[in-house]
């Protein structure tokens, strides 16, 4: 298969009546997403999502999440990533997140493989990790972890990571926790939701919720450029 490749980005932006607008958006093979937040000193006062492409027919459902979000960019953040899964988009809530931070320009390109995955910022490399069964284990300070452990934030805690360094891990994380299940998963043997084995995915988001399966349709096409076997 050809790379998983995503690439988030953030921009901040003069709006209507004197607003800033921090604008946050994802893409990749899967997800088109962008998030929206109008500021007004700090404190949210209009927020909207929108999508251009998402795997799954039931996906949009979890865009109205954001557009009743007011207050505190910060805490507005922590609120939506705390609220029921069920209501909200993981992808979506990653948007609100960075967006909050109000870069005023900041971009990630992440190319993921089996063996090893990159993370360039504003065009300059941060990450470059060799993978094998999806742990690091080229040379540095995560050397030996899963990527999607616990112990990648433990170690962060342990090194006093600015918040440099967890920003970029969080998107790293993300890109490699999707490109897993962009490589490991059959995509073309899925109709809907429900076709994918449900303890791997149970409770996730809003498409992988009990009453929603059976109705969510997969649009998720995989690119067939065969680079690895």
């Amino acid at each position: 298969m050809a790379p998983y490749t995503r690439t988030v980005q953030a921009r901040m932006v003069d709006g209507p009546g004197g607003l800033r607008r921090s604008i946050a958006r994802v893409d990749d093979h899967f997800h088109g997403f962008e998030v929206i937040l109008d500021l007004r000193l700090g404190e949210v006062v209009g927020a909207v999502a929108s999508s251009h492409r998402h795997p799954w027919t039931t996906c949009p459902g979890a865009l109205a999440s954001v557009a009743a979000l007011r207050g505190d960019s910060e805490d507005v953040a922590r609120r939506l990533i705390a609220s029921p899964r069920e209501h909200t988009c993981v992808h979506v809530n990653d948007l609100v997140w960075f967006a909050a931070r109000q870069h005023e320009r900041r971009r990630y390109d992440v190319e993921v493989t089996p063996y090893g995955a990159s993370l360039r910022r504003d065009g300059a490399p941060w990450f470059g990790w060799r993978l094998d069964g999806w742990r690091i284990v080229s040379t540095g300070p995560f050397e030996g972890l899963f990527v999607l452990g616990p112990e990648i934030g433990e170690r962060l805690e342990g090194m006093n990571a600015d918040d440099e360094l967890r920003e970029a891990m969080r998107v790293m994380r993300r890109a490699v926790a999707v490109a897993m299940g962009y490589f490991e998963l059959d995509w073309a043997s899925f109709e809907t939701a429900a076709d994918i084995e449900w303890s791997a995915m149970a409770g996730s988001c809003h498409t992988f919720t009990e009453g929603r399966l059976r109705s969510a349709r997969r649009l998720a096409v995989v690119p067939d450029t065969v680079l690895f076997a």
